[in-house]
């Protein structure tokens, strides 16, 4: 999925035949799946390149990635004098780093246990998540895509699904399209509406909040075509 985010095929091989090319591709495929924009999937991808090249120089490996590794990796930016690579934009880095942690552990690539944060995810999320498989026979890798903004959603508005209504609904998409672009959005959009459909299969919330009309005005998505729009350049 390298081939979503770069039009260079010197770019898309360079990445493919670097150190962990192969879980560069997957994660890339995550990020695709999960919606992200062409300039934020490039820079997780980027950040994630840097943190792949710093432990080959100290002798580290994917497997063994862990929380405690990826702050260390971040101080390093401090003084970071890895050739090709920046370190201006901490933040983007380390969640960029973090990100492909969580892939990576979801994957199976890492196995080490969390040593930080217990990352413990919403109770409908993970009912939610069975009900996917049991009802629909969802792949694993389609509800980590779902998961993302389901659990953002659940974040923004809270965790009771009474309360949720379509004017919520409506500004949580837009906000996600202003943010991330009109394609991350209507991903989004498919993940709400299969959990809203959750929801109500198991009387959580009110019938009809999954309907497309529900959404935009127009019946339908409506994507945000401002300055945060991606456009595909060389890469």
């Amino acid at each position: 999925m390298l081939t979503e985010f770069f039009e260079s095929p010197l770019r898309i091989q360079e990445l493919r035949d670097g150190p962990d090319g192969r879980v560069l591709e997957g994660f890339a495929q995550e990020l695709c799946q999960a919606g992200y924009a062409v300039i934020t999937a490039r820079r997780h991808i980027r950040a994630a390149e840097h943190l792949i090249h710093w432990l080959g120089r100290k002798s580290g490996t994917v497997a063994a990635l862990d929380e405690r590794t990826i702050e260390e990796f971040v101080h390093h930016l401090n003084r970071c004098r890895c050739p090709r690579y920046g370190r201006t934009h901490r933040r983007d880095i380390r969640k960029g780093a973090r990100l492909f942690l969580r892939y990576a552990r979801f994957a199976d690539i890492v196995t080490t246990r969390i040593v930080e944060e217990a990352i413990v995810d919403p109770a409908l999320l993970v009912s939610f998540c069975d009900w996917m498989r049991q009802q629909r026979g969802t792949c694993d890798a389609t509800l980590y895509g779902y998961s993302i903004p389901v659990r953002d959603l659940l974040k923004k508005l809270g965790e009771d699904p009474g309360t949720f209504d379509a004017q919520h609904l409506r500004q949580f998409i837009l906000d996600t399209s202003q943010r991330c672009g009109w394609a991350s959005a209507k991903k989004c959009t498919t993940a709400v509406r299969m959990f809203l459909r959750f929801l109500i299969a198991d009387g959580k919330c009110a019938a009809g909040l999954e309907e497309p009309s529900r959404f935009s005005h127009t019946g339908g998505f409506r994507p945000y075509r401002g300055i945060c729009s991606p456009r595909k350049s060389n890469g």
